[in-house]
């Protein structure tokens, strides 16, 4: 956990996506580390196959593209850049379960912001946009707030690759989407 969020009141959300799905949540009562693995999802798709249990890694984890395509998300990515649109597709759609997942966790915790690590994130631009489209679908309105996007060595946040996902009007200054020439 990043060392502003912890001195900030409020309730921080840390998601992490990867061969685990878990939620880091702290705040003024202390921190929680949270396994979301195994949490039954009612996605539309558990729904069509009945009799089998989907879990959230099924559907927010690395789980996911193993299920979908048989290949690892980093693998996927490099076909994707490469014109693959199976693979583009396979990213939009986990996008879309995470903008789920994240409208939920934000419908229940009510966070004072969200930051999402693993090593999926390394891919965060091949789904991206399908996420924010489906948090807002989700919530009903436009999100209160940024996502934060912070990628991970060797276990260490490294704030110079922090992105900010923000689609509301008056994004931050530091938010990664400032028009430098």
């Amino acid at each position: 956990m990043a060392k502003t969020q912890s001195r900030t009141a409020g309730t921080h959300l840390t998601l992490n996506l990867g061969p685990r799905v878990t939620l880091t949540v702290t705040n003024k009562q202390g921190t929680s580390r949270l396994d979301l693995d195994h949490l039954i999802a009612d996605f539309q798709e558990a729904v069509d196959e009945p009799h089998t249990p989907y879990r959230i890694k099924d559907f927010c984890g690395e789980d996911f593209f193993k299920r979908k395509t048989g290949q690892s998300s980093k693998l996927l990515y490099q076909q994707t850049q490469l014109g693959n649109a199976d693979g583009a597709d396979a990213f939009v759609v986990y996008g879309a379960h995470i903008g789920a997942l994240l409208a939920n966790l934000e419908t229940l915790f009510r966070p004072t912001d969200l930051t999402l690590t693993g090593p999926i994130t390394d891919w965060f631009d091949a789904w991206s946009h399908a996420m924010g489209k489906a948090r807002k679908k989700h919530l009903g309105t436009r999100p209160a707030h940024c996502v934060t996007v912070q990628h991970l060595v060797k276990g260490q946040p490294v704030k110079l690759n922090d992105v900010k996902f923000c689609k509301t009007k008056t994004a931050p200054k530091n938010s990664g989407r400032s028009k430098k020439k």
